[in-house]
């Protein structure tokens, strides 16, 4: 299976709802929100990556580019989003090749780093492609309205290096929603 790479201007119609479809099926509690868009609060991502297989996305993620303050630094982050893998094709390693995919069209592309929002009993499955959890700091999203506030207690941060090494120590303003 081979694993296609598009940024947001070519991804058809038929493409886009073929994704949807598919978050819909992974992520049910986001059914309201996957049924009409593939930008998890409103942040659209800059480039995607998926597997097909006979008509249907079998596996996806997005990547969203966006500037982060970090501590006193503005960074270019990759932001990883839409993270899905059908179950009847899990255990395959399909998400290990679309991380691996991301994160070096990411480095191509001069990003300081990849940065995710995940639960923590995904942890492993992020770690296993060298991605490491952050340690407890703050990070702040801007929602909507314009309020910024905290990210949700149930989700933990994993960064992953690419133009840099070494993640720097601050709260995480994350300029904006998140993905």
């Amino acid at each position: 299976m081979e694993i296609i790479t598009l940024s947001e201007a070519e991804i058809n119609p038929e493409l886009d709802a073929a994704i949807r479809k598919s978050l819909c099926l992974v992520f049910p509690d986001g059914i309201s929100t996957f049924s009409k868009t593939r930008a998890w609060h409103g942040s659209v991502s800059s480039w995607t990556h998926c597997i097909e297989n006979k008509g249907a996305v079998i596996a996806h993620l997005g990547v969203v580019d966006r500037s982060v303050l970090i501590g006193e630094k503005i960074l270019r982050i990759a932001g990883i989003q839409g993270v899905i893998v059908l179950p009847e094709y899990r255990k395959k390693g399909l998400s290990d090749h679309l991380l691996a995919a991301a994160m070096n069209e990411a480095q191509r592309r001069g990003f300081d780093f990849g940065l995710l929002f995940c639960l923590p009993a995904l942890e492993k499955v992020y770690a296993r492609c060298g991605w490491h959890c952050l340690s407890q700091r703050n990070i702040i999203r801007v929602d909507d309205d314009g309020t910024e506030k905290p990210l949700p207690q149930k989700n933990i941060a994993m960064e992953y290096p690419l133009q840099l090494n070494t993640f720097p120590e601050g709260d995480i303003h994350l300029q904006g929603n998140d993905w």
